[in-house]
């Protein structure tokens, strides 16, 4: 302990004869004020690089932010134009897409079940010239066993005539047809130029009517006298 204290009052006594000039203290003042300035900046450069990657995180954030309003703001718009030009879809539209199915076509063996599938407005002649048979029924529509249209054969050697009966209104133009009645109806009545080279005496024979929005033809080479029977023996 006596050491300590020895050495203590040398070293007291060595730097009590040293003079420090005015330089000097400069000297070390400004090397002490560096060296705080550096320990200083130590701490400050982790520091900012903290809040620069905190400013990044938010300004990421905000423009995610941002994006997804901007596109909920378009799909808002959408939805506001979808349902804008839906109200200008015609009403049509679906009755569009209906008439695109393909129609069904199938045959029917007897007059009584061409009513079953055309329905009560089917009519049934009870009239049918002489030596002329039936001899074929076809149906179609777009649904089987629901026809929207029958067509009726008759032949007789080499002559034919049709009935056609169709759930339609009238639309072609029957320009220089005649009118005559039909149980009350008013028909359309026209002879052409025979279409048999072979038989030059037949005529070619339309007779059109509608009733209910239904549509019934007889078309063929028979008289005129012999279709407006037919015609009338419908019922």
């Amino acid at each position: 302990m006596n050491k300590m204290k020895d050495f203590k009052n040398i070293a007291d006594d060595i730097m009590r004869d040293i003079k420090v000039n005015e330089e000097l203290k400069q000297k070390t003042l400004i090397k002490y004020a560096n060296k705080k300035n550096i320990s200083i900046s130590k701490l400050l450069i982790p520091a900012a690089c903290f809040i620069l990657i905190l400013g990044i995180i938010d300004i990421y954030h905000i423009l995610k932010l941002e994006n997804k309003e901007n596109q909920d703001e378009g799909l808002t718009n959408n939805i506001m134009m979808n349902g804008e030009h839906s109200e200008s879809i015609p009403e049509s539209f679906g009755n569009n897409i209906l008439s695109t199915k393909e129609e069904k076509k199938w045959a029917i063996g007897t007059l009584d079940d061409a009513k079953i599938d055309f329905g009560s407005s089917f009519i049934i002649p009870t009239y049918i010239p002489q030596d002329y048979k039936l001899e074929q029924i076809n149906a179609s529509g777009f649904e089987e066993e629901k026809a929207s249209k029958i067509v009726i054969s008759y032949f007789s050697g080499d002559q034919s005539f049709i009935i056609i009966q169709e759930k339609a209104q009238i639309e072609s133009e029957f320009d220089n047809y005649e009118k005559v009645d039909i149980n009350g109806t008013i028909g359309l009545l026209k002879s052409n130029a025979s279409i048999d080279m072979e038989n030059e005496d037949s005529i070619n024979t339309e007779l059109h009517w509608s009733k209910n929005e239904i549509q019934y033809s007889i078309i063929g080479l028979i008289t005129q006298e012999e279709a407006i029977k037919i015609a009338i023996s419908m019922k």
